[in-house]
């Protein structure tokens, strides 16, 4: 099971707003809400992809790839 992290952790982490990390969530499938309304939870690997601009390793974590070479080094540095 995955440790999700709040929004406001995840903008401390990256550095940026809370709006930004929203948006990420919804761009970049980083997050899940359990309903409409509801707080984001946001998976630090997702998160640190994105946050590095990886487009490889990001296209995998979004297949469920998680034995993909581009995404190995994410979880080992998690």
């Amino acid at each position: 099971m995955i440790d999700r992290i709040s929004v406001a952790h995840a903008a401390r982490r990256a550095d940026v707003s809370k709006d930004t990390i929203q948006r990420w969530c919804r761009l970049y499938g980083i997050g899940k809400q359990l309903a409409p309304h509801s707080p984001w939870r946001i998976d630090p690997l997702g998160l640190v992809i994105v946050m590095n601009g990886d487009g490889d390793a990001l296209q995998a974590y979004r297949a469920g790839n998680m034995n993909a070479a581009a995404i190995k080094p994410y979880i080992t540095a998690t």
